[in-house]
């Protein structure tokens, strides 16, 4: 799984924003990844890492996918097996959200 995840992160970091016609599938991997059971803390830290990642990239386009993403992310915050590395990428993680959807998308 961590595999993927690096990979996945090279290819966002090099098309940034040519990434949008894909981002609902890329969103759904994640999401998907987040939910697993049997997450690791590392997998868990990449995932969180990567909605960082496109958040930055793609910006206001996140918007669409805040259903998605923001309760995996609050389930990790909430879940005591979660280190407090996973704790403190998944906070980050809610930043750039924030800062990349907006305030209008939050008020």
């Amino acid at each position: 799984m961590a595999g993927g995840l690096f990979i996945l992160h090279g290819l966002i970091a090099t098309v940034e924003k040519r990434i949008e016609p894909h981002l609902h599938k890329l969103i759904d991997y994640l999401v998907c990844s987040l939910k697993m059971e049997n997450c690791d803390a590392m997998s868990t830290r990449l995932t969180a890492g990567l909605i960082s990642d496109l958040s930055n990239s793609v910006q206001g386009e996140m918007v669409q996918y805040l259903p998605k993403v923001m309760p995996c992310l609050q389930a990790i915050l909430m879940d005591s097996s979660f280190d407090s590395e996973a704790k403190l990428v998944t906070i980050v993680a809610f930043g750039d959200i924030v800062l990349a959807a907006g305030p209008a998308s939050f008020a």
